[in-house]
Formats: structure tokens, sequence, C-alpha cells
């Protein structure tokens, strides 16, 4: 079964609509700066009040290791996904907790996708490329991957059925208005579950 990762949670609300949703994972974004962005301190209270068969995990764009280590070591997040410039080295400081490594199509990375000490990789199309998702290019991998960019439900059934990926990673299409949508969170986690 493929797993669905909804990105992005920052309230309360957001966390009673995926305790009722049931995604898979759930991400943070603990580096500062982007609309989502919460803090260490946010996300170890939000982690509290979510389901314990949810996986919190942290999205950290070229932080330092010691304050992704610090927010594994808080207890705020299971997994962490490295979604900057990090190098292989960056990747393998990091303890306790699950990784993920992000590429985007069309930005360099310091490293090839095989070299990265991670458990998963995740490859973003990035948006208003004009690439169905279903035509996007994955690399080789040797491991479990997770799709993300311009998936939704009308196109997930597609996109899962052409690349067979461990899991898909979203994050406005579970949004109205820039406000996570219980509603649209539940038909997505449907649209993954039942491919």
């Amino acid at each position: 079964m493929t797993r669905i990762k909804i990105c992005g949670l920052r309230t309360p609300a957001d966390i009673a609509a995926a305790n009722e949703s049931r995604p898979d994972y759930i991400g943070f974004i603990l580096s500062p700066g982007y609309r989502r962005s919460i803090t260490k301190e946010q996300a170890l209270a939000l982690r509290e009040q979510l389901d314990p068969g949810i996986v919190p995990v942290g999205v950290f764009v070229n932080a330092t290791p010691a304050y992704i280590q610090a927010c594994v070591d808080c207890g705020a997040i299971d997994a962490v996904q490295f979604h900057g410039q990090e190098s292989p080295a960056d990747c393998a400081a990091i303890h306790g907790a699950k990784k993920i490594k992000v590429f985007v199509t069309g930005e360099d990375s310091p490293a090839p996708p095989g070299s990265y000490p991670v458990d998963y990789l995740l490859f973003d199309s990035g948006r208003g490329d004009g690439i169905a998702p279903k035509d996007r290019q994955i690399p080789p991998c040797d491991r479990p991957f997770f799709l993300a960019g311009g998936l939704n439900t009308e196109n997930m059934a597609e996109t899962i059925a052409a690349f067979s990926p461990y899991g898909v990673d979203l994050s406005s299409a579970a949004e109205t208005n820039g406000v996570k949508d219980k509603n649209k969170m539940q038909k997505l986690v449907r649209s993954v579950h039942h491919e």
C-alpha cells in the first residue's frame, strides 16, 4: 500500500483533522522563513496531540545538524526530511530518526541520490513545469521513495500506477485558502490508501 504524508501542519485544528483523516505521516516545517514554518516548541506541543499511529516528520532546509538533532531528541519528530543542499555527511550526522532526502527537479544536488545515508528518497517535481505527474522522470534508486509536486485527487491513481512509490507527499492539495481542509485531507488519504 502506498503511504501518504501531508505536510505543513501548524495548528491544533490541523492535528485534529490529521487524526481523523489518518495519513501515514505528517510534516512540520521546522526551518524559519516559510509560510507554514513553526518552532520546535510548537511542533512538540502539536506532536503531543497527534495520534501515535501517525509519524511526525520535521522538514529542514539547510539547518544545522545540532538544531535538527535537538528537534529529534526533544521528541517533536520521529523522522527528518532534508529539503535543502545537505551533503551525505550532513544526513549521516543525525541519529535516532528515519531520514528522507529530497531531490527537486531542475536543482543541482551536492551528491547523487544513491550516495545519501537515508531511509527514503523524495523526488519533488516542483511547480509550474507543465509536466503531468505521471510523466515525470525519476532517476533509478535503490531504496523506497516518495513523490511530491503537482499531486491531487484527480491525478493520484495514474501517478501511483506509473511509479509505484513508497509514498506521496502533499501540502497545498490539502488546503483551502492556505488552511488545511479536513475534507480535502480525507479525500487525499482515501485516494492513496484505496489504490
